[in-house]
C-alpha cells in the first residue's frame, strides 16, 4: 500500500503540469489494459479517450456504465465514438435482479421520492457496476478537472485511491472547460449534441436544459433540494449534495473520480 502512495507521489511530481497527451501515453504504454478510463462520454472523457487511442488503440481500455436511464443520444454517441476512434468501449450494466427488486418495491422513478431512495438507486445503477468494471485495474483514469467543482481544487494529476487500492490518474486536472472543448472540436472528436442544446451533462434522465443565469440544470419535478452526485462511502452508498454548496462533508465520505449518469 505504501508503495502505491509513493508511486502516486513520484508520478504526480513527474507529470503535474505536463502535456496531458504525454502523460496519457506514458500510462497507456506502461500499464496497458491495467489502466482504464471510466467514461460517461462527456467532453472530458471523449478527449481522454482520443488521447489514449493516439497512444495505442490496442492497449487503450475504456469502459462506460449503461444505467438504463440514458438519453438516446448517449447510445448514438457510443457508436459514433467507437467508429471514429477505432476502439471498442466496454459497457457494464446493473444487475437486472437488483433492478427488478428495487423497481418492484419502490417504483421506476424512486429517486424523486427521497434522498435515501436516490442513494439506493445510485448504489444499484452506478456503484455496483463500477466496482465490477474496476476489478483487476491498477490505474483508474478519469476526466476530472479542478475547475469543475470547489471540492476538486486540491486534486492532483496522480493520486492514490486508498478505498480501491489503485492509482487514480486525472490527465485533464489543470485544463479549463474551454481547453477541453477546443481540443474536442479541433480534433474532430464526436461529442453529445445535447451539449449544444443546453444540457451540460448530456447523459441520463431526468434533467432539464441549462437555464440562462443558472450554474447547473435542475431535476424535473423533484421537490427535494438535494441532487445526487456520485460518491463512494464506506458502506458503498453515494452522498447528497446541495446545488451550489459543494459536498456534504462527512468523515466517511470519499468522492470517487468519475461522472456517471443516473
Amino acid at each position: 500500500m505504501m508503495n502505491l502512495k509513493e508511486t502516486a507521489t513520484r508520478l504526480n511530481k513527474r507529470f503535474m503540469g505536463a502535456d496531458p497527451q504525454v502523460a496519457v501515453t506514458w500510462f497507456v504504454l506502461n500499464y496497458g489494459r491495467k489502466a482504464a478510463l471510466s467514461s460517461s462520454l462527456s467532453y472530458e472523457d471523449q478527449a481522454v479517450t482520443a488521447m489514449m487511442c493516439r497512444a495505442d488503440k490496442k492497449l487503450a481500455r475504456v469502459f462506460t456504465l449503461d444505467t438504463g436511464r440514458q438519453f438516446p443520444e448517449f447510445y448514438n454517441l457510443l457508436d459514433r465514438t467507437q467508429a471514429a476512434l477505432g476502439i471498442s468501449i466496454e459497457v457494464f450494466f446493473p444487475d437486472y435482479r437488483k433492478i427488478q427488486e428495487m423497481v418492484r418495491e419502490h417504483g421506476v422513478n424512486l429517486f424523486y421520492e427521497s434522498v435515501e431512495l436516490r442513494h439506493l438507486c445510485c448504489q444499484v445503477r452506478k456503484v455496483e457496476p463500477l466496482k465490477r468494471a474496476l476489478e483487476g485495474t491498477e490505474v483508474w483514469i478519469t476526466g476530472l478537472r479542478r475547475s469543475q467543482s470547489v471540492t476538486r481544487t486540491d486534486m492532483q494529476m496522480v493520486e492514490f485511491d486508498e478505498a480501491d487500492g489503485l492509482l487514480k490518474f486525472n490527465p485533464l486536472i489543470l485544463w479549463s472547460e474551454e481547453q477541453v472543448k477546443d481540443y474536442v472540436r479541433d480534433n474532430g472528436i464526436p461529442y453529445n449534441p445535447l451539449h449544444d442544446k443546453g444540457f451540460p451533462r448530456g447523459r441520463g434522465h431526468p434533467r432539464r436544459p441549462m437555464v440562462v443565469g443558472k450554474s447547473r440544470p435542475s431535476r424535473v419535478r423533484t421537490p427535494l433540494p438535494l441532487k445526487i452526485d456520485l460518491f463512494r462511502t464506506r458502506t458503498g452508498y453515494p452522498a447528497a449534495r446541495s446545488p451550489g454548496r459543494g459536498c456534504t462533508h462527512l468523515p466517511w465520505i470519499r468522492r470517487i473520480a468519475v461522472h456517471i449518469p443516473l
